[in-house]
């Protein structure tokens, strides 16, 4: 058919990031710091994951150096078969620092006991002390830094 132009073949991606947060933790540092029902979501996490590798790319498991972050990754690459691929811990994907935990703990006391632990970490991410004051908590814009570096890091 004259003029009809084929379709483009779809590229494959340079490169695929999947982010995700820890699930859901129990805040004790021990083991992988995750409740029963976070330790199924990392799985579930993982089963979905399976679903959209193509087992012919090159993958790399990262965490940040946190107990609760290598072991959710831990529970994911399980869900998604993944067990035998290397893992690797990068510092500058670390947990934000508390620099005044007096004042952290107050300020969780003022939040109340309704918020939970996501209000909690939602506060963290919408008030702007947080952003505004950095001798009480790394700044997010700190965080975002760290974590554009790890990218560097990865594509170089």
């Amino acid at each position: 058919m004259e003029g009809h132009k084929q379709p483009e073949q779809i590229k494959k991606p340079f490169l695929r990031v999947t982010l995700m947060r820890h699930e859901e933790p129990f805040y004790k540092n021990e083991g992988h710091d995750l409740t029963d029902n976070g330790a199924a979501g990392a799985r579930e996490t993982g089963k979905s994951i399976a679903e959209i590798i193509d087992p012919e790319d090159e993958l790399y498991l990262l965490s940040s150096p946190s107990r609760r972050t290598r072991g959710t990754l831990a529970l994911v690459a399980e869900g998604a078969g993944l067990e035998a691929t290397p893992r690797r811990s990068i510092k500058a994907l670390r947990m934000g620092e508390i620099r005044d935990m007096g004042r952290f703990k107050e300020r969780i006391k003022e939040l109340g006991d309704g918020q939970g632990k996501e209000g909690i970490a939602r506060d963290q991410y919408t008030d702007p002390v947080y952003e505004n004051d950095p001798s009480f908590i790394e700044p997010n814009s700190s965080k975002k830094e760290r974590l554009y570096r790890s990218f560097e890091y990865l594509l170089r």
